[in-house]
């Protein structure tokens, strides 16, 4: 089957914690394989990929991951509308003040109906999606 639209995260994180993942979930899409597991996790200045996509006309890709560190609490979001922009967040529950992660966010949207590029910093996140 085609598929109409794509996201891959791209997950580096460049902290001295281990990322481990306590949750993964689609709201809109499938899981490309390798599928994400519970309790994944990502090594100090290493890098992990996730990727969804959807083969119906009309659908696109939602969805989120959530990791805790010894740090913060974080969860990443994505949303690539069949119509509309490339949509992305980030929230960070930490009892310390200021959070010990800064997110910023970069986008690359060559070709805007296909691939985009998301890349946050908190660790380093990057997005592409189709």
């Amino acid at each position: 089957m085609p598929v109409y639209r794509m996201v891959k995260v791209i997950i580096q994180n460049s902290t001295d914690d281990i990322l481990i993942a306590s949750g993964s979930a689609l709201l809109r899409g499938s899981w490309m394989p390798p599928a994400p597991t519970k309790d994944f996790m990502i090594e100090p200045h290493s890098t992990h990929i996730l990727q969804a996509h959807s083969e119906l006309v009309g659908v696109g890709v939602e969805g989120y991951v959530r990791f805790s560190t010894t740090q913060a609490y974080m969860r990443l979001t994505w949303n690539r509308p069949w119509v509309g922009k490339l949509e992305y967040g980030a929230t960070i529950d930490s009892p310390e003040s200021p959070a010990p992660f800064n997110i910023s966010y970069e986008v690359e949207d060559d070709e805007p109906a296909w691939e985009h590029s998301l890349i946050l910093t908190l660790p380093v996140v990057v997005v592409d999606s189709v």
